[in-house]
């Protein structure tokens, strides 16, 4: 989760069972994520990552990654940056807000 602004923003969920769940249904409520494009842009970029491969229907769901696929140091580096990613949008999305 990240809190930005006195907001929760619920991003991923990393569970015991050795995966990390993508919260793309409790996203779609909050900015910039409630948009659609956002989110299907932020699927495309999970799908960069070798071993992952989530339906385009996912982005409404809570789709999940074993969380071997991110045991490459390079993988786990692109995962990292895409999670950078959604909190850089976030921010972005709260300073247009608050303009």
């Amino acid at each position: 989760m990240c809190d930005y602004q006195g907001k929760p923003y619920w991003l991923i969920s990393v569970w015991t069972s050795e995966s990390i769940e993508i919260q793309f249904q409790m996203m779609k409520t909050s900015l910039p994520f409630e948009a659609e494009a956002k989110r299907v842009e932020l699927l495309q970029r999970l799908n960069t990552l070798p071993g992952v491969t989530i339906p385009p229907d996912a982005i409404t769901r809570r789709p999940s990654i074993r969380l071997s696929v991110l045991h490459e140091e390079t993988v786990l580096q692109q995962f990292l940056a895409i999670c950078d990613w959604i909190i850089q949008e976030i921010t972005a999305s709260g300073a247009q807000r608050s303009m």
